[in-house]
């Protein structure tokens, strides 16, 4: 009898044991498919407006220390500029010809450690222009629907682990392009460029796809 207690004690154990024990089918190192929902988001560093020069460049360095939240999935930034062309012509000729304006060319630079990037934009006469410089640093086929990866796949992905803290540096300069023509004088000085700069916020879920 006391045998027999025994061996139905371990096999009620053992039972509990298969009954009880976690689940690691969706392990962070266990490949799977899963639905990962991203939701973006900005926050400003800086923003106003500078009368920017012919060859001149403005620049800026910021921080996200006066965002005061060293917990945000910082995942990339972007400038944002808006300008017009204030260029004037002055001269019989300009009734005949050569009255346009020639496209001045904006250009928006921005550094954070190792990531950075530049793009340029340019103005037309009468007509409000803008252009951005963006720059990113997460791995967006890991968004969405995913199949064949790991928890631990899609988190290096999407975490930027502190990489979008510290120090940015921004330059935005001004080319300009004159136009004109036969008693057809053009003046242009350089640009009013108003500016944004943001950095990108990423939140993000990951659920399991079961079959």
């Amino acid at each position: 009898i006391g045998v027999a207690v025994v061996l139905l004690l371990a096999a009620t154990v053992e039972g509990s044991y298969f009954a009880f024990a976690p689940d690691e089918s969706d392990g962070p190192g266990v490949q799977g498919s899963y639905n990962v929902t991203a939701n973006f988001r900005t926050l400003t560093l800086d923003n106003g407006g500078e009368y920017i020069a012919d060859g001149e460049t403005f620049s800026l360095n910021l921080t996200t220390d006066s965002l005061n939240d060293d917990s945000l999935n910082i995942v990339g930034a972007k400038i944002s500029m808006s300008y017009s062309e204030d260029e004037t012509s002055a001269g019989p000729g300009c009734l005949l010809s050569g009255g346009a304006a020639e496209p001045d060319t904006i250009t928006g630079t921005l550094i954070h450690n190792e990531f950075n990037g530049s793009e340029s934009g340019q103005n037309q006469e009468g007509v409000p222009s803008s252009h951005e410089t963006l720059v990113e640093w997460f791995n967006a086929s890991m968004i969405g629907d995913v199949s064949n990866v790991t928890r631990d796949d899609i988190v290096a992905g999407l975490d930027s682990n502190g990489a979008g803290l510290g120090q940015y540096s921004i330059d935005i300069s001004v080319d300009v392009n004159l136009g004109g023509g036969f008693q057809c004088t053009h003046t242009d000085d350089g640009e009013n460029v108003d500016y944004t700069i943001e950095v990108i916020i990423l939140d993000y879920t990951i659920t399991e796809i079961k079959d």
